[in-house]
């Protein structure tokens, strides 16, 4: 419908967008893409997985609300969601892993600038400070011994093409 010479879509409550709106649209693009890959027999199993979305868009909405315009969403939330997720005010501890903040905040940044881009929002979002992740402690160098030891069992198990991982020496 048009209204006062501009066009009007009646589900986007006058022009303006919801984040539960915005948030939708942009985890509904996404589970597409997944699905299109379905197609794809040799991409990894995670990479096809379109349900994968739901707890980020239920997470996300819950945070900020279903019906919180995506223009009064700040530089300043961003950061307090980002806190927010990262530590449990009561004990002090980490809530959620680094991985999980940060992709969690890629996401509300990634359906903001969408909204902007569909011109639902007014400006583009700004970026957050991200969560560093710890470092360290999954890398291990093994003896020749332990080498050997591992290739056999791959060789034992049916996985004859694992030359490539192991006698690098």
């Amino acid at each position: 419908s048009m209204l006062d010479g501009s066009w009007v879509d009646p589900e986007l409550n006058g022009g303006v967008w919801t984040y539960g709106q915005a948030c939708r649209k942009w985890f509904d693009q996404k589970r597409m893409l997944k699905k299109a890959s379905d197609d794809d027999k040799d991409l990894p199993l995670s990479l096809r997985k379109p349900y994968q979305f739901n707890w980020h868009e239920k997470f996300l909405i819950k945070y900020f609300g279903e019906n919180t315009s995506v223009d009064e969403i700040s530089h300043v939330d961003g950061n307090k969601f980002r806190d927010w997720m990262q530590f449990d005010t009561s004990n002090g501890k980490r809530m959620l892993s680094a991985s999980t903040v940060n992709t969690a905040l890629s996401n509300h940044l990634q359906l903001l600038r969408n909204a902007k881009r569909l011109g639902y929002r007014s400006s583009d979002p700004l970026p957050v400070e991200w969560v560093p992740r710890k470092r360290g402690g999954r890398d291990k160098v093994f003896t020749p011994a332990e080498e050997d030891k591992i290739h056999t069992f791959f060789l034992n198990n049916g996985f004859l093409r694992t030359a490539d991982f192991f006698k690098f020496q």
